[in-house]
């Protein structure tokens, strides 16, 4: 059973999901090559629904992982190095994977850079972000 077989319906014509595209089984391999400590709740993501704008295109789920100095200056990038990037909410909030505290969910400030847990699974994140 697909872990987000409850979401399947918000992936239909008008649901929030609907303009999502998935990435091949040859897409997740390469990210599991890269990171083996990936978690499955986010590939299984991007493999059962995809990336793209989501919820009425308030959010953005990357294709893949994103590195720090991908998205920030050198300063910034060197102090957010062990966040893995998976998303942003188009006004500066970039939503990624701290790999140095069990990969849980973080949100960066755009305007300090600092950052906060905000969630224990990708799973988790995705709900709550639905739900809004």
């Amino acid at each position: 059973m697909p872990v987000y077989a409850n979401l399947q319906s918000e992936a239909k014509l008008g649901g929030k999901l609907f303009n999502l595209q998935k990435i091949s089984s040859k897409e997740s391999l390469g990210l599991f090559k890269i990171h083996p400590d990936i978690p499955q709740d986010y590939i299984s993501f991007l493999t059962e629904l995809g990336f793209g704008g989501l919820a009425q295109d308030s959010y953005m789920i990357y294709s893949g992982l994103m590195a720090s100095d991908e998205i920030y200056d050198k300063e910034s990038a060197e102090e957010l190095k062990n966040i893995l990037f998976f998303g942003d909410d188009f006004m500066g909030y970039c939503s990624g994977f701290d790999t140095e505290n069990e990969w849980r969910i973080v949100e960066v400030d755009p305007i300090d850079k600092s950052y906060e847990v905000t969630h224990s699974s990708f799973s988790e994140f995705i709900q709550d972000l639905l739900e809004d």
